[in-house]
């Protein structure tokens, strides 16, 4: 028969024995403790480090609306027209074109023809004739365009062929003729109309002077001259 103590000792060895040979308590990877690489506060501290995306979109450059193009200069109109001036010795008729410089000033010229009768205003007792001529000057309205009133300058050349004669006393009488070159200069102001839809009436008043540069012959007459005119021009 066996005693108490050796009775004792085999339940103590049974139970060693299983603890070394029980399996290891499995550790699930989901029930696993995160463990974040930088706190959150540390990630959004003043100065951190950011991925270079996240840079690139904060300090992208702001792009404001595109630059308009500059205005289209004006532009630029040819018209023709026909002018008649009337003054107290004579009458002239010409073909104009004008060039437009800008919204309100324009350059022209002209081709025309230039029929005197002085009768007594010059140096015989009656003087008569005409001839041939151009010309050209600058006009600039005062407006936003060019149906306002208006100022310019012009010069006018023509070669006159003027027929004379003189009453003598006792009744008889002296004639001839006088070829003349004749310079023109004088200053206009008038107003503009509209003719339809690309038409216009230009009315004038023009003082100026008939200066004799050129004479082939007896003198004749020169001086100051006024004219009132009108003309009417289209666009091209």
């Amino acid at each position: 028969m066996k005693s108490p103590s050796c009775l004792l000792a085999v339940p103590a060895l049974v139970l060693q024995l299983g603890c070394a040979t029980a399996p290891a308590a499995r550790v699930d990877a989901a029930d696993a403790p995160r463990v974040d690489p930088a706190p959150r506060s540390a990630r959004d501290a003043p100065g951190a480090s950011r991925p270079a995306a996240s840079v690139a979109t904060s300090f992208a450059p702001v792009q404001g609306p595109p630059a308009m193009p500059p205005p289209p200069p004006p532009p630029s109109e040819n018209r023709l027209g026909a002018e008649f001036q009337l003054y107290p010795a004579g009458a002239v008729l010409s073909a104009d074109y004008f060039r437009s410089l800008d919204e309100r000033s324009a350059v022209f010229a002209r081709v025309g023809y230039n029929f005197t009768d002085r009768q007594d205003f010059g140096e015989h007792d009656d003087e008569e004739g005409g001839g041939p001529g151009v010309g050209g000057g600058y006009r600039r309205w005062i407006g936003e365009s060019m149906r306002a009133w208006f100022w310019g300058a012009r010069l006018d050349l023509w070669w006159l062929e003027i027929d004379w004669e003189d009453d003598v006393v006792g009744g008889l009488e002296r004639s001839g003729t006088t070829d003349v070159f004749v310079v023109q200069p004088a200053l206009e102001g008038g107003y503009s109309f509209g003719a339809g839809e690309n038409g216009r009436l230009d009315l004038t008043a023009t003082l100026g002077a008939e200066i004799n540069a050129e004479t082939d012959g007896e003198d004749v007459g020169e001086g100051a001259i006024f004219l009132i005119g009108l003309t009417w021009s289209a666009g091209l």
